[in-house]
């Protein structure tokens, strides 16, 4: 502890500080204002070298490590939820992706674009376990999910959508719904996880199909049901593959709607892979592209539509240079 002149130093403000009483009646104020005192002197001499190299690694500070508010304050970056990195994806001689890297911060909504066979749904394959890469890794939550059997990935806190709509046909909307809890029911809690099947399909305005077969049912609400089932399994990070497919203009206004409603109401983390352009730009946060299996372009909606090389892998660079 440091002295000056046989008196202690304080920091300053320390006597500023006030001390929550439990039970003033058996409370001793010297006693336990001198124990406080000392407690507080003792912490802010272990943390003081601790935050003088804080406070000299902040002065050669890194974007990637630390990011400047809009006062001008510069922070710890916060970790990512899902953080990708250096990633690469072969099949034979095919590279469908390569050194790709992608970051998302808990609460964000993500647009993952690129033309067709960019590799955005390999990248979703990868996250769920479903490939492993062949360098590179990916963490969630701090985890590296290549270490984590695909199995045990929707219990870890990750489902996702696909593409193509597959329901058992056999099966009622509710039982389908019912088909995702399973990951995270236990053994015997069945009614339990009718009754949260039951909150999901009325949540997203699908309650009065529980009992209906898929087949019949319009397509829109079959891309509901398979919302409903991924959500069924409670995740963290729910993943998006191109919801948007297949619907028409009024649906896709109705998805997006629901997919800020996801984000605000569950509190999701969502990665979304779509090629409907206004559905993207009009929910994301942030915006990832992928081109021919590498990342090309990321930051809000506004810098990315911007981007010239995002402009040229949609429309060419024939036709970006006759324009």
């Amino acid at each position: 502890m440091a002295q000056q002149h046989g008196q202690t130093m304080r920091p300053a403000g320390l006597d500023d500080v006030q001390i929550a009483v439990a039970n003033p009646a058996r409370f001793d104020a010297d006693e336990h204002l001198a124990f406080a005192r000392s407690v507080d002197l003792d912490l802010f001499e272990a943390e003081a070298s601790d935050l003088a190299q804080d406070d000299a690694a902040i002065q050669d500070w890194s974007p990637s490590k630390c990011i400047r508010t809009a006062d001008g304050h510069i922070i710890p970056r916060p970790m990512a939820l899902l953080a990708i990195e250096d990633v690469t994806r072969r099949f034979g001689g095919i590279v469908a992706l390569a050194d790709v890297s992608l970051a998302m911060e808990q609460g964000q909504i993500v647009g993952l674009i690129g033309p067709n066979g960019a590799g955005k749904t390999t990248l979703f394959n990868l996250v769920t376990r479903l490939y492993r890469p062949n360098d590179g890794r990916i963490l969630f939550d701090g985890k590296d999910l290549t270490r984590t059997p695909a199995h045990r990935i929707a219990r870890l806190g990750i489902a996702r959508t696909f593409q193509n709509v597959v329901l058992f046909q056999h099966m009622t909307v509710l039982e389908n719904v019912l088909v995702g809890a399973h990951a995270r029911l236990r053994p015997f809690s069945e009614r339990r996880g009718r009754k949260q099947a039951q909150y999901i399909l009325d949540y997203l305005e699908l309650g009065e199909f529980g009992r209906r077969l898929p087949g019949g049912l319009p397509f829109g609400t079959l891309k509901r049901v398979e919302l409903a089932r991924a959500l069924a399994a409670k995740p963290t990070l729910l993943l998006l593959d191109e919801p948007a497919g297949g619907l028409n203009h009024e649906e896709v206004g109705d998805l997006a709607e629901v997919i800020r409603g996801l984000q605000h109401d569950l509190d999701l983390t969502i990665l979304l892979v779509e090629h409907h352009m206004n559905l993207v730009m009009s929910v994301s946060d942030r915006v990832h592209v992928l081109n021919f299996g590498r990342k090309i372009a990321e930051g809000t909606p506004g810098e990315v539509q911007a981007d010239p090389a995002v402009i040229e892998a949609y429309l060419g660079a024939e036709r970006v240079a006759a324009a």
